[in-house]
Formats: C-alpha cells, sequence, structure tokens
C-alpha cells in the first residue's frame, strides 16, 4: 500500500487513506519449457489485478492469457471501476493483429526472440453503463511495424454502441527515425500532425 502524510512526515503528519494495490502471480511459460516439480518453482511475474484509493473507490482488471510457442503473454480483457457508493462501470477490451517476439516479426525491432506478446493492430474498447447497457465504442489503430512508429496511435474511432457506425475519428501522422543519431538501436518518433472529423466537419 502507499500512504501519503502531510507536514510532519510519518512522524507527526496527518495520514490519508492509504492507497492499496494487489496483485497475482502469472506463469510465463508452459510446463514444457518451465516444469514445476520439487525443486523448480514455475517463473512468474506480478500482474496489477485491483486498486483501492483508501476512499471506498476501486479499480479491477481482468486478463487474459496468450499462448505463443511456449510462452505465455497477458493482455487486459475487462476493467471494473467502482465509485465507492455501490455502483461499478465496466469496459471490454477486444484485440486484433497480434504481433509476437519471434525472429523477424515484423514488430520486432531489435529481431530478439523470446515470444513474448509485443502488440497489435488495434484494440476496442467497449464502455457500459452502470445498468450494464453499452455506451459507446472506442477501436485505437497503432502502427505495429517496426520500420513504422511502432506502438504509437494511428487512428482513433469512436463509435455508436453497436459497432456499425463511426460518430468521430482521429488520424495521427508521425515522423519517425529508425536510426536516430547514425545508431541503428535508437529509434525517434513524434506526432507531426492530428486531425479530427465528426459529421462531416474536420479540424487540425
Amino acid at each position: 500500500s502507499v500512504r501519503q502524510y502531510g507536514r510532519g512526515g510519518k512522524a507527526g503528519g496527518q495520514a490519508l487513506p492509504p492507497m492499496t494495490l494487489s496483485y497475482a502471480l502469472k506463469p510465463q511459460a508452459d510446463g514444457d519449457i518451465d516444469p514445476e516439480d520439487s525443486t523448480n518453482k514455475k517463473l512468474q511475474y506480478p500482474r496489477l489485478t485491483r486498486v483501492d484509493n483508501g476512499y471506498g473507490g476501486m479499480v479491477e482488471f481482468t486478463y487474459q492469457q496468450k499462448h505463443y510457442d511456449h510462452t505465455y503473454s497477458y493482455r487486459v480483457s475487462e476493467r471494473r471501476q467502482g465509485d465507492g457508493m455501490g455502483q461499478v462501470s465496466r469496459v471490454g477490451y477486444a484485440y486484433g493483429g497480434e504481433c509476437y517476439a519471434y525472429k523477424n516479426a515484423v514488430c520486432n525491432r531489435v529481431n530478439s526472440r523470446n515470444d513474448a506478446l509485443l502488440g497489435h493492430n488495434w484494440a476496442e474498447e467497449t464502455l457500459y453503463a452502470f445498468d450494464g447497457s453499452v455506451e459507446t465504442k472506442v477501436r485505437h489503430h497503432f502502427h505495429n511495424d517496426a520500420n513504422q512508429a511502432t506502438g504509437r496511435e494511428k487512428k482513433t474511432e469512436v463509435k455508436t454502441p453497436d459497432g456499425a457506425t463511426i460518430l468521430r475519428e482521429t488520424d495521427n501522422i508521425w515522423e519517425t527515425d529508425n536510426s536516430y543519431g547514425g545508431n541503428d538501436d535508437r529509434y525517434w518518433s513524434r506526432l507531426t500532425q492530428s486531425k479530427t472529423c465528426q459529421e462531416g466537419v474536420c479540424t487540425k
């Protein structure tokens, strides 16, 4: 947990309610390359599952496990947010265009191989109201090529609850340098233009 103190510090200051962060250990590989027995414990990394703000509010995360070759990766499938008054809203996540860290993968700049999930072509949020109805959907499109603005958002689409109609679209243009300063190991990108269109009217 994290606790903030006022003037005087921990010894004599007034303290705010602590913020508590909770984690769950997730395995990183299957039993073929990381078996568990009496002398070996599986390699596990902590994943954030819940944050409590100390005033009754909280955020919870649910993860989806992805299995490529023998490696496990994780991505958020749902986020739940409570206001401390008994109401909980949800955001669901869907993904497409996965790219993993295998040799010569289009998204793998350093060309190393550990088979971990590096990114996606797009991720879509479904925002739910307190009553469980869908309020809106937002799809984020990303550059997922090592020679582009890798990981940067190139397009955002805000859609109707059924996902059939785009209400607002934002397009981003990125400038990149794949060998910044003459060094192939240094990568540089910056946003040069952003254009948003809604109901036929566009602004930059």
